[in-house]
């Protein structure tokens, strides 16, 4: 896919809570999407009929009042045999059918925003690594770039950026170490992670950062220590 392009992404459910649910999820991933909802599957047969390769990806419910999401799906793969289709349900017991129809994945209602992105980043569309989190009722998505550091204190988590802004959720910090694996952002101490990028310099038991010098732990030295010198070698 073409990551220059401002990606078309279809959701098909007659739940109109869920739909809503999952756009939001998409428009805090990707903010300049084109998303359309349908209700049925007919109307969104009928487009994709009009127009090739109109949507990049279509979430497709299983379980709808009229035509259902496999019987959609059968009608999809005869104009395009390619899209990719992700399958939500509130049962697992269709993943046969999705198979047959070769679904791009099966996610099982409530669909959370961390499976959303998953599924965006396999396909190719997620443009910059980010933490997406809920907090109040809201999601955030903050993109690792923006972060300078994150800390944490009483079962809060604490995203301070580099713009000078913060943001905060309930949480530890081991709740969001897969979302910030193989980037530059690193933990360094029980209650820290640092962004490299914006590391000032380094001391044998500290790191410093613009206005502030953050602790480094025995736990986390040796590894803080040897990823920091690699990443210093790779910016050469």
């Amino acid at each position: 896919m073409n990551t220059a392009k401002k990606f078309a992404v279809a959701i098909c459910d007659d739940s109109l809570q869920d739909a809503d649910i999952l756009e939001e999820c998409i428009r805090n991933i990707l903010a300049d999407s084109r998303i359309t909802k349908y209700t049925r599957g007919n109307q969104l047969l009928e487009d994709l009929e009009k127009q090739d390769h109109l949507y990049d990806l279509v979430f497709l419910a299983i379980c709808m009042k009229e035509k259902n999401g496999i019987d959609t799906a059968k009608e999809i793969r005869k104009i395009d045999e390619m899209l990719p289709i992700v399958f939500v349900s509130g049962s697992d017991r269709f993943y046969r059918e999705a198979f047959d129809v070769f679904a791009f994945q099966y996610l099982l209602k409530p669909i959370t925003c961390l499976e959303v992105k998953a599924v965006l980043d396999r396909l190719g569309m997620v443009r910059e690594p980010a933490v997406v989190f809920r907090y109040r009722a809201r999601i955030y998505t903050i993109r690792h770039q923006e972060i300078m550091y994150i800390s944490s204190s009483l079962h809060t988590v604490n995203f301070h950026l580099t713009n000078g802004k913060e943001f905060h959720c309930r949480g530890k910090l081991a709740d969001f170490e897969h979302q910030l694996k193989n980037s530059h952002i690193i933990r360094c101490h029980q209650s820290f992670f640092v962004n490299m990028e914006s590391i000032i310099g380094m001391k044998s038991n500290s790191i410093i950062m613009e206005n502030m010098v953050i602790p480094i732990s025995r736990t986390y030295m040796k590894e803080v220590q040897e990823r920091y010198l690699q990443y210093l070698d790779n910016k050469k």
